[in-house]
């Protein structure tokens, strides 16, 4: 049931552009009745797991050759990272008729030659491509598609037979997700997920860890670190190739649950419903305008102000964001001591919480700097000719602002906000002016100091208030 309501035709039958198909009596027609959920779970019998650790708590994988095998142990999950396979002795190869499909799988089949009959069934149903293409312009553009949209990438997955990447990109390069703000509807747009905004967040402030990929485990010399976390010995050559997609000096992010502060934690949604519905919507204005709303499910009163200060936590916590404390649970043994296993590399009790640069050599220093640094050393100073400048300090507040808006906001504040700032004199219907002025004025008595801790402190300050007001603001919350 969950492959075809969910994962291809949905419920019931649709045009190629998204609207229902209507019977004689002017109702929908459904995709699928119970008759056909019985014939389809009887393609699904037979199949378990191809690989398993064994012994259960090794990273030694072997062949699964028991069709009741368990989950195994926590730690090990081989079985989950392989692809299952069919066990022909607990395999149904009876004839299977699902009817309002219009499928017939004949009998004596494999367990293969069943699952690929019926995917290939589902893969090119009609409602397929308009079902699964609506699917992904609400979660990567808008919340509302037009008819016209939903036509269009529906007609590049035809065309490409299905291929992803085809359909993403016909989807991402449409007119309706590219127009200027100016001439979309009001309609237009979509919430963005609340985890979804954090991680462009720690993106655009490259945000780390101390936790090195590349780390050698000293109680296993021959095994990098993640062979430990995702691969067993006999795939160190492929940990390697991954390995070297990676830059020089790339960090692990680890990240605790965050259910409370975020409403969602990664690969953790509580149902295969996801967190929402794609048909939510609003009960209001937005309700009886016949707009919908997904994301707004999960956000409330409360859930608004916790994102807000998770937010607060990453920019202004000095130790960085806590993420997986590595002393503590599991990583620890009975007799108090790092766990040999969790923390083979004795990391400090820190080293896995999250970190935004905020010194001169970050993105959104290089931004202020470039006007507030004249002589090249990476910091402002007396030797400056912009040092205690007022007019250079709100342009280097300016390119910041800017900078930010751009990653955070796709550059709506500086497109629709633009023109008229004065320095120091604020519009109160100008959400760019606020900002720009609310940075500049920060610490606004120390830019004459001299000592290069007054200017880096303030240097980190304003980068924090940039980032903290735009990565908070309705045009970074709110995806155009």
């Amino acid at each position: 049931r969950e492959v075809m309501q969910l994962f291809s035709i949905g419920l019931v039958q649709l045009h190629e552009d998204g609207s229902l198909k209507l019977n004689d009596q002017g109702l929908p027609d459904p995709t699928y009745l119970q008759d056909d959920i019985s014939a389809v779970s009887r393609v699904f019998t037979g199949w378990s797991f191809s690989k398993i650790n064994e012994p259960r708590d090794s990273d030694t994988v072997v062949d699964n050759t028991r069709f009741t095998y368990g989950n195994g142990a926590h730690y090990y999950q081989a079985q989950w990272s392989n692809r299952m396979k069919n066990f022909p002795d607990f395999h149904d190869t009876g004839e299977k008729i699902i009817p309002t499909l219009g499928l017939t799988i004949a009998a004596n089949g494999d367990g293969e030659s069943d699952m690929d009959a019926l995917m290939v069934h589902l893969a090119s149903h009609s409602n397929t491509a308009p079902f699964i293409c609506r699917r992904l312009i609400q979660r990567l553009v808008t919340s509302n598609p037009s008819a016209g949209y939903i036509y269009r990438a529906t007609q590049a997955w035809k065309s490409s037979n299905g291929n992803l990447g085809t359909v993403c990109k016909a989807i991402l390069l449409d007119y309706e997700a590219r127009s200027p703000v100016a001439t979309t509807p009001i309609s237009y747009g979509k919430k963005k997920e609340p985890i979804v905004h954090f991680v462009a967040l720690c993106r655009a402030l490259s945000a780390t860890t101390l936790l090195p990929i590349a780390d050698i485990n000293p109680a296993v010399t021959t095994i990098a670190d993640l062979s430990t976390y995702a691969y067993s010995p006999s795939n160190l050559t492929r940990f390697t190739a991954d390995l070297a997609k990676f830059p020089a000096n790339a960090y692990r992010v680890r990240l605790t649950h965050t259910d409370l502060a975020l409403g969602q934690s990664p690969l953790a949604a509580p149902s295969v419903f996801n967190w929402f519905l794609p048909d939510f919507s609003v009960v209001g204005p937005l309700a009886d305008a016949g707009l919908l709303t997904p994301e707004f499910q999960i956000a409330n009163e409360i859930s608004v102000v916790t994102n807000v200060n998770y937010h607060y936590a990453l920019l202004y916590n000095d130790h960085g964001l806590f993420a997986s404390n590595l002393h503590n649970q599991n990583a620890q043994d009975l007799n108090g001591d790092p766990h040999p296993l969790y923390n083979p590399y004795q990391y400090g009790e820190d080293d896995d919480h999250l970190r935004v640069n905020l010194t001169g050599t970050s993105a959104m220093g290089q931004a202020y700097l470039a006007i507030m640094d004249t002589n090249g050393d990476d910091k402002v100073s007396p030797t400056d000719t912009t040092f205690d400048d007022r007019p250079s300090i709100i342009a280097a507040c300016v390119a910041l602002v800017d900078h930010l808006d751009l990653l955070l906001c796709s550059g709506r504040l500086k497109s629709e906000y633009a023109a008229g700032y004065i320095p120091d004199v604020v519009r109160p219907s100008n959400p760019r002016d606020i900002i720009i002025d609310t940075v500049a004025n920060y610490s606004k008595g120390l830019d004459d100091n001299i000592d290069d801790e007054s200017q880096a402190a303030v240097l980190k300050g304003r980068q924090r208030l940039a980032a903290y007001l735009i990565s908070t603001s309705p045009y970074a919350l709110i995806q155009k």
